[in-house]
């Protein structure tokens, strides 16, 4: 076993058996199709450059509508998470055809992937080819940031770039790269917790340094409005895990976990194990300090301030911090992960600790590999689905590892008068954000009752005749039309719906550069278009016109005409769109992404007296 661990022309021989595969399997493949989340990037970048509201990005109906002006067809995709910044990663092939410009994507993921395995070599001491192979084991996460075209591979490049260069005591250049890996993806900022305990003052300071002017160069950009309503309006809320598919288990978090036990929602969670969200904070700020603060006390407590080895373990521990803090936790967001592993197989094989090592490598293969898959979807959805989550019980596994080691061999004594210092600021710190979290639930209790059980992710653009409701509903890759009375169609992407009689629909679709207007029969389904464009107009007016209704600021209002009085009838921080009236008049049937994650709305209905 000596050998397999110690002989680099193993590894070499290994290393590029595996590249062939990975080029025969993964790279050219993905050069065939453009998936999610692709086409986040392009298609932000292209909007940008003409000058569209980037606001769009974030409401996913808009968003896709410039996913198909864009040419890319069958998928349907949430800018959400994304910072404006992540507009600007494909501005120079932006005009490029999706596939040429995803082609150039991955051949620079390719180099990226290169530099990080030199960097992360350097760092950990492990050989370049077994480093190398330390990705193929990784597997997704590696991966599925070229089937993906994800951006994560330059985040890794950035970050793994930063430490090396800051083991090389350049602290200046090493805090603009740890920015740039900060600017783009959020995640790498809970490593300064480690910079600064360790006293990296210098470095600390120029990476918020970096980070604002960064910052203020992308809002130069991008524009000061869209900026302000990320971090005002959307950030707040999927910092809280309200991000896409909440409540499913495949976003391996804790706040993912939380929200199936604590928060109910009649299509995605209809059985929570209890309907509380003082539990779900109580036991996320429990976990999230006890993580912060546990870590903070190895890197207080361990080694002298510029002992390099001493900190190198703790790089690790940091990592997995990282990933444990997280809203959501993605396949392609582990290569993260990478470097922490690297050190751990690297200290284990000086150790001659072989079983450690194979051990440490099985678990990172299995949480990135389609066995975690198939054990995350047969307990979905089962009493017993908390054995799902074996990504997130890998990475609490691996936390602990890397804290054992550092307080193995390094950790100082720590009296007893510390320990209960530190336990008084943990309960402190759990108390006081568990209360101002609670304080913080707006009143979310506005009437409105969810009148379509069973709905999908994204449900849409409802219209009303009679007692009939027809909307759109996000299946298969789609935006097909569905209805209250068993009528559906997938033959086309569906947008704006709209009554013309009982018959006849009209509807907006979108090719590559046109935006197309069509009639469907809800009979003979046919479909013919028209130059008639489809009604677009966000107020939507009573029978009698003495009333409209309308969405703005996420929010629903009623206007009484004669009364000349507007009223707003939603409440909370939940977006609400696409508001229509029932049939006679006596409520407002409306779109909202409560208990939801943002923009994947259900369908609502407000009674309002006349």
């Amino acid at each position: 076993m000596t050998g397999i661990f110690n002989n680099r022309s193993y590894h070499a021989i290994l290393f590029f058996i595996l590249l062939a595969l990975f080029f025969s399997f993964v790279f050219f493949p993905s050069l065939k199709k453009i998936n999610t989340d692709f086409p986040n990037y392009y298609v932000s970048a292209n909007m940008l450059l003409d000058g569209a509201d980037l606001k769009l990005a974030y409401d996913n109906v808009e968003f896709n509508k410039q996913v198909l002006f864009y040419g890319i067809e069958n998928q349907i995709v949430s800018f959400v998470p994304y910072p404006p910044v992540n507009s600007l990663l494909m501005l120079p092939v932006a005009r490029l055809d999706p596939l040429t410009a995803k082609l150039i994507w991955n051949s620079l993921n390719l180099l990226f992937f290169l530099l990080s395995v030199f960097f992360i070599s350097k760092i950990s001491g492990l050989n370049i080819f077994l480093t190398g192979i330390l990705f193929f084991i990784s597997g997704y996460a590696f991966v599925n940031n070229f089937f993906f075209g994800q951006a994560y591979l330059l985040v890794l490049l950035f970050f793994s770039a930063s430490l090396y260069f800051l083991f090389k005591e350049k602290d200046l250049l090493s805090a603009f790269l740890f920015s740039l890996s900060v600017l783009l993806k959020f995640y790498t900022i809970f490593f300064l917790i480690l910079f600064l305990c360790r006293k990296k003052f210098k470095f600390v300071f120029a990476s918020v340094v970096f980070i604002l002017l960064l910052n203020l160069l992308v809002i130069i950009i991008t524009g000061w409005d869209i900026n302000i309503y990320y971090y005002s309006t959307i950030l707040p809320r999927i910092s809280d895990g309200w991000i896409g598919t909440v409540y499913a288990p495949e976003f391996q978090s804790v706040t993912s976990l939380l929200h199936t036990l604590f928060y109910r929602e009649l299509s995605l969670n209809p059985s929570p194990v209890a309907e509380s969200p003082e539990l779900y904070f109580i036991f996320k700020y429990i976990f999230y300090f006890g993580i912060v603060l546990t870590s903070v006390i190895a890197v207080m407590n361990t080694g002298a301030g510029k002992d390099e080895n001493s900190f190198k373990m703790l790089i690790p521990v940091f990592s997995f911090v990282c990933m444990l803090l997280l809203p959501v936790n993605a396949s392609y967001q582990y290569v993260i992960l990478i470097p922490a592993i690297a050190i751990l197989v690297r200290h284990y094989i000086t150790e001659k600790k072989y079983i450690q090592t194979l051990l440490l490598l099985s678990l990172f293969f299995i949480m990135n590999s389609p066995l975690s898959v198939y054990i995350i979807n047969i307990t979905k959805n089962k009493p017993y689905f908390l054995l799902g989550y074996i990504k997130l019980f890998i990475l609490i596994i691996f936390w602990i590892t890397g804290l054992y080691l550092s307080v193995k061999s390094f950790m100082n004594n720590i009296s007893k008068t510390t320990l209960l210092r530190y336990t008084y600021v943990y309960v402190f710190l759990i108390l006081i954000f568990t209360k101002i979290s609670i304080s913080q639930i707006s009143d979310d209790n506005d009437g409105a009752e969810n009148i379509l059980i069973n709905s999908n992710y994204l449900i849409s653009m409802p219209t009303v005749k009679n007692e009939y409701i027809i909307f759109t509903e996000c299946r298969n890759e789609k935006f097909i039309l569905n209805s209250n009375f068993g009528f559906k169609s997938e033959s086309d992407n569906y947008f704006n719906p709209n009554f013309v009689n009982n018959n006849e629909i009209e509807y907006t679709t979108f090719g590559k550069g046109k935006t197309i207007y069509k009639r469907f029969s809800l009979h003979t389904f046919d479909n013919t278009q028209t130059a008639k464009p489809t009604d677009t107009d966000p107020a939507r007016y009573s029978a009698d016109k003495t009333m409209k209704c309308y969405s703005a600021n996420g929010h629903i209002f009623l206007e009484r005409i004669n009364e000349n009085k507007i009223e707003q009838i939603t409440s909370g921080s939940s977006f609400n769109y696409f508001p229509v009236f029932n049939g006679d008049d006596s409520g407002i049937i409306f779109c909202s992404d409560r208990g939801r994650g943002v923009g994947f709305t259900a369908l609502y209905e407000i009674k309002i007296i006349k």
